[in-house]
């Protein structure tokens, strides 16, 4: 049966622990510091139950899922990005192998530790969405140009 309504943050904070409410808002917060991150939370139509959806402009980067003393993060990504993901030293060698061959790609949170690597992984999402944005821009000044005879 399908969930009515615009859910909020009470509907999660409902449902985990104290110390796990605490690291969500300490990562909320933290990703919040990013410019252009926005989250929404938003029901999952697969389970039926209400996650943090965070963006970066009109991208999905990633979302958030929690129940109990548990957190999941499911991280997005096309095979553009895993590939540079892959090449690029600066991200935890663990992190990169799990994003190389799959669109996404889950990982456990299990203390404040755990989000320096995905934050660096989210720095650079963001970069590669900059580039492809710059690129794209590019090709469309050249395109506009006109062509003197």
């Amino acid at each position: 049966m399908p969930l009515l309504g615009n859910p909020d943050l009470s509907v999660i904070a409902d449902r985990v622990t104290g110390p796990t409410w605490s690291l969500i808002q300490r990562f909320k917060s933290r990703t919040h510091s990013v410019r252009g991150i926005t989250t929404r939370v938003e029901y999952e139509k697969r389970t039926n139950e209400a996650g943090i959806k965070f963006y970066y402009e009109r991208h999905i980067l990633f979302h958030l899922h929690a129940r109990g003393e548990e957190i999941t993060l499911t991280f997005f990504a096309d095979p553009k990005s895993r590939a540079r993901i892959a090449d690029d030293q600066a991200i935890d060698t663990d992190l990169r192998e799990q994003i190389k061959n799959k669109p996404s790609s889950t990982f456990r949170i299990q203390s404040a530790k755990d989000f320096k690597p995905i934050m660096e992984l989210v720095r650079l999402r963001i970069r590669l969405f900059n580039q492809d944005g710059d690129e794209q821009k590019t090709v469309e000044r050249l395109q506009e140009r006109p062509i003197a005879v």
